[in-house]
């Protein structure tokens, strides 16, 4: 972009996607079912900060799963800014703490420490990914990297075979 956007003979027009990622948490999984902890878990996770590092500022938070730019989006969805004191304190209300000292939150001896799957090929997921695990790592949660091919993944989506699974991104037509 910076590069073409120089060249007098062409014009850069940048307008909005309509596609996005996320992280799909499987609810059957207990971890997951309380909302607290998953606001918890979007909290820790700045992304701002990922789009300004890997997306070059191409793009923008989406709170919910309809783009801002159909009309079928609530803007008066609630937000979740990056704010992993907040995290941890929802974290710790629904029981999760560290009380071994080793640095990673447990509840009922049972580490907090999940697989987050994505695919093979797309080196932006993969990025992600890793900067979601360390972004986790500083509020005590685990994340184990599960870089898959895009088929198995799409069927481990499929069959709900996954703990979290980031992206299986969406697009839009017109």
């Amino acid at each position: 972009y910076e590069d073409l956007s120089q060249h007098e003979n062409l014009v850069a027009h940048v307008h909005p996607s309509r596609s996005y990622t996320y992280i799909g948490w499987n609810l059957r999984d207990p971890r997951f079912r309380k909302r607290k902890i998953r606001q918890a878990l979007t909290l820790a996770i700045n992304r701002q900060e990922i789009i300004d590092s890997l997306l070059l500022e191409f793009g923008d938070i989406c709170e919910g799963p309809i783009l801002p730019i159909l009309w079928a989006h609530n803007p008066h969805l609630p937000s979740f800014p990056y704010d992993p004191e907040t995290a941890k304190r929802y974290l710790a209300e629904e029981g999760w703490r560290d009380t071994d000292g080793d640095g990673w939150l447990d509840k009922d001896g049972q580490k907090f420490s999940f697989t987050l799957k994505t695919n093979k090929g797309n080196q932006i997921r993969e990025d992600i990914t890793i900067l979601i695990q360390d972004m986790l790592k500083e509020i005590g949660v685990e994340v184990r990297p599960n870089i898959l091919e895009w088929t198995i993944l799409v069927n481990d989506s499929t069959r709900k075979e996954f703990e979290a699974i980031f992206s299986i991104g969406w697009m839009v037509n017109s």
